[in-house]
């Protein structure tokens, strides 16, 4: 997927630093300023990526403005929030999703997509699935 300049990653930091190599993604414990700062540059266009960890969403739930794309680093721990963040985006922009799961990933996978698809995602010979 091309990293459009309205792409979003939630990933574990250490993930999205050795991965992207650019600014540190806003975590809990990143200072309320420099939050402010960060959204404001991504929904200004200024900062073309923008990145979240899980935590950072599951403490403070900010809206994230200017988001039309997200790729996430493995299915969220929590399934409620896949669609909470895709269906944040306004329907009149077209977007894009992506996550990327290995075998390990398969508790989590079946919380967000449920138990039969889930198998049927891991037992399957394709690599790409479209959930609709």
């Amino acid at each position: 997927m091309p990293l459009s300049p309205t792409t979003v990653c939630t990933a574990d930091v250490l993930v999205c630093l050795l991965l992207f190599l650019v600014d540190p993604p806003i975590h809990r414990y990143t200072p309320s300023a420099q939050v402010q700062k960060a959204r404001q540059a991504f929904a200004s266009g200024d900062k073309d990526i923008l990145m979240v960890t899980e935590r950072f969403y599951f403490f403070k739930r900010w809206k994230l403005p200017g988001a039309n794309n997200f790729l996430f680093f493995g299915p969220p721990l929590h399934a409620r929030f896949y669609p909470e963040l895709i269906n944040s985006v306004p329907s009149i922009h077209a977007h894009l999703s992506m996550c990327l799961f290995t075998d390990l990933d398969a508790p989590d996978l079946e919380r967000v997509v449920g138990s039969d698809k889930a198998h049927h995602m891991f037992t399957s010979s394709r690599d790409t699935f479209l959930l609709q």
